[in-house]
C-alpha cells in the first residue's frame, strides 16, 4: 500500500501542478522541503474532503525553466515507491 498521494491537476501556467498527501500516521521519509503550501486550492480542499484519512503536505508545479523541472521529475520518479499518482477530475 502507498503511503500517500500525488494529484496532479491544472496550473494557471502551461504546465500541470501537483499537490502532496500522506496517510496520518505515515508521513514519507522522502525530501519535500521544496514544496510550497497552498491549503486553500480547490483541489486540496476537494481531495481533503473526499479522503480524510491523509494529510496535505504541500504543492509544486512544472512551470518552470528545464534544468528546475529535471529535478522535479527526478523526484517525482524516486517518490513513485512511496506515492500513488493520479490526475483531478474537474
Amino acid at each position: 500500500m502507498k503511503k500517500g498521494v500525488i494529484l496532479f491537476h491544472p496550473s494557471a501556467g502551461a504546465e500541470p501542478a501537483f499537490d502532496v498527501f500522506f496517510l496520518k500516521g505515515c508521513r514519507p521519509e522522502i525530501e519535500t522541503g521544496f514544496l510550497y503550501q497552498v491549503p486553500r486550492c480547490r483541489y486540496v480542499v476537494r481531495f481533503l474532503r473526499e479522503h480524510p484519512e491523509y494529510e496535505y503536505l504541500g504543492s509544486e508545479d512544472l512551470d518552470y525553466t528545464e534544468s528546475i523541472n529535471a529535478g522535479i521529475r527526478e523526484w517525482l520518479e524516486r517518490a513513485k515507491s512511496e506515492f500513488e499518482e493520479i490526475w483531478a477530475k474537474d
